[in-house]
């Protein structure tokens, strides 16, 4: 399922900055990902799925979160880095509700 740059980046880069973050837009993994401080902090990939990183010292926990699956590169999991799969009754009109 691919994403729509117009509505979820935005949403992505509104979030960021209402944390008080200087989010930076770049194009990765065929997708897009947001750099905050010079690290790759939050995106979405080619295939739709939401990209978030986390603190290293909480894989083991952040891997049993609803939904998360670990983000490979190469042979391993990339260790606090974890990908959420778009859920199918996730419409805009629910995104916008929120």
């Amino acid at each position: 399922m691919a994403h729509d740059p117009s509505f979820f980046e935005q949403r992505i880069a509104e979030a960021l900055k209402a944390q008080g973050a200087k989010p930076e837009h770049k194009k990765m993994f065929g997708g897009v990902a947001f750099m905050v401080n010079g690290h790759m902090s939050v995106g979405i990939t080619n295939k739709g799925d939401f990209m978030a990183r986390f603190d290293k010292a909480r894989h083991a926990e952040s891997s049993k979160w609803p939904g998360a699956k670990p983000m490979t590169f190469g042979k391993g999991d990339m260790k606090g880095f974890f990908l959420w799969m778009p859920m199918p009754w996730r419409t805009r009109r629910r995104w916008r509700s929120g």
